[in-house]
């Protein structure tokens, strides 16, 4: 894309006070936050939570299925096992440059088009024309961007007859001011056209894969990082104190101190006997109680938390056993970090947060494993109650400013009293008796 054009997009994507319309994004106040939320807690509630493990390549079947229905309802019937899905239409779109037109060939599109179907194009060597001479067309035959239009039958059936193949591109086939969206070309042709959708323009462009992105890093931290520290416990959580220093500034170095906020995803709130409740508060509550429980249950009840707590027990015996001890803890790194991606999406829904947000979570999570005692994960699960619930208290009846060192010093006391924490921990040093 031109430098010019880009710099265009984002700075009108940046400004609240401008409404974009050269880049197709779109309004904020349109996404479908709650059935999106109600989703997402169906997905997690799902027996072995399939959402979060690896799938194939080409898809959920569940997924490729709707698909199908949906290409039916418009009159192009297809199987599921014809569909893959990707990460976005850019990507179908180069998949689908690559397997019909060769390297250095010319590739036909109209005048005015999308612009980053011309940068796949480019990028595969491939030579966008406005010719009609050419063996394979990109069109945009429902609505094409960014005039808006629609083929009419004449230009329907001129493409069918002229070009071998067709990269049909229906990402706003379901965005019209009236009528029913046309019937796609892949209806007409399924053996010369190579049909792209897209949910972006009517689910959210946003929902893309940001906890697997903070969960790769993790990957990339524990591979080049801790594991180097394995052996001494101690020497990584220094380590990730050091690291909390080091991303924070980096952050700041790239971007700025500032506070940050978005708008809040639900803004309903209701009133139960005089008392206010947020909607936004109740969906992060939700949330986060569905994670907790899902993650209770995989570590107590599933072989793959059985063997997780073999390992964290007795790393020796576990491996002997023939659990693969290392790649497990590279497992549970990267869900951890995952899950801190998460935890981060549900904080900035609920207040501003800064570069230095994070370091105070970590150290407060920190507290948790203390005063339920390391190791623990029943402790883990009551340390995190107890503390909110003296947070919460903290807040309305005391001191608010204070209430992080009420969480410290309620841990401080416990290790006093009980230096294995209140309900005993399996792992860390012991004193002898």
């Amino acid at each position: 894309m031109a430098d010019a054009l880009d710099e265009l997009l984002r700075g009108a994507a940046a400004n609240p006070r401008v409404i974009g319309l050269a880049g197709g994004l779109p309004c904020p106040t349109l996404f479908p936050r709650r059935e999106l939320t109600a989703a997402f807690l169906r997905a997690l509630q799902t027996r072995d939570v399939p959402a979060l493990q690896y799938a194939w390549p080409e898809g959920f079947p569940a997924l490729r299925e709707h698909i199908a229905a949906r290409l039916a309802r418009r009159g192009a019937r297809v199987k599921a096992d014809e569909i893959i899905v990707t990460s976005g239409a850019q990507q179908a779109i180069t998949i689908a440059a690559q397997l019909v037109v060769r390297r250095g060939a010319a590739i036909g599109v109209d005048a005015e088009t999308y612009p980053s179907a011309l940068d796949a194009f480019r990028s595969l060597h491939l030579i966008p024309t406005t010719s009609p001479q050419t063996r394979v067309i990109y069109r945009m035959p429902a609505v094409s961007t960014p005039g808006g239009i629609t083929m009419d039958d004449s230009q329907r059936r001129a493409a069918l007859a002229h070009a071998r193949f067709i990269i049909e591109d229906d990402a706003y086939g379901d965005l019209r001011f009236g009528g029913e969206p046309p019937v796609p070309l892949l209806a007409t042709s399924r053996s010369r056209v190579l049909y792209v959708g897209t949910f972006s323009k009517t689910l959210g462009p946003g929902l893309r894969a940001t906890i697997l992105a903070v969960g790769l890093m993790g990957y990339i931290l524990e591979r080049g990082l801790f594991r180097f520290t394995l052996e001494r416990p101690t020497n990584g959580f220094i380590v990730s104190l050091g690291l909390i220093v080091v991303l924070q500034h980096v952050v700041v170095l790239f971007w700025n101190p500032n506070q940050k906020s978005i708008p809040r995803p639900l803004t309903t709130v209701w009133e139960v006997g005089g008392v206010r409740i947020a909607s936004v508060r109740v969906m992060v509550i939700l949330i986060t109680i569905a994670v907790v429980a899902l993650s209770f249950r995989m570590i107590t009840a599933s072989r793959y938390g059985r063997a997780l707590r073999a390992s964290v027990e007795d790393r020796d015996t576990a491996a002997l056993m023939g659990i693969p001890v290392r790649r497990y803890i590279t497992g549970v790194f990267v869900l951890g970090s995952a899950l801190a991606g998460l935890g981060g999406a549900l904080l900035i829904a609920l207040f501003p947060i800064t570069p230095f947000t994070g370091g105070t979570m970590v150290m407060k999570g920190f507290a948790v494993a203390l005063i339920g005692g390391l190791g623990n994960i029943y402790g883990a699960v009551a340390a995190g109650l107890i503390l909110g619930i003296v947070e919460g208290f903290s807040a309305g009846y005391g001191f608010s400013q204070w209430t992080d060192a009420y969480s410290f010093v309620l841990m401080i006391l416990v290790l006093i009293v009980r230096p294995h924490g209140l309900f005993g921990g399996t792992s860390g040093p012991r004193m002898a008796s």
